[in-house]
């Protein structure tokens, strides 16, 4: 699957969605709970391998659903 130009135009960047994610106060809860030490950034259970591995897989089902015509 490619992007296309007007596709890619009208995509948000990094800083602009951290920046609705900020206004909604959804990154003030899990830095709370990561200075609380309630979920760790790094290690096997960790945020941003839990974030990459979600990544991940919704990217491989978005190609199988290219690819195969269905979901």
């Amino acid at each position: 699957m490619f992007m296309t130009e007007e596709k890619s135009a009208s995509l948000a960047s990094g800083d602009e969605l951290v920046a609705q994610l900020q206004a909604s106060g959804a990154l003030d809860e899990v830095f709370a709970k990561i200075d609380a030490g309630q979920v760790s950034m790094t290690g096997s259970d960790g945020l941003l391998p839990a974030l990459l591995k979600t990544t991940l897989k919704r990217g491989l089902g978005a190609e199988l659903t290219d690819h195969l015509g269905y979901e």
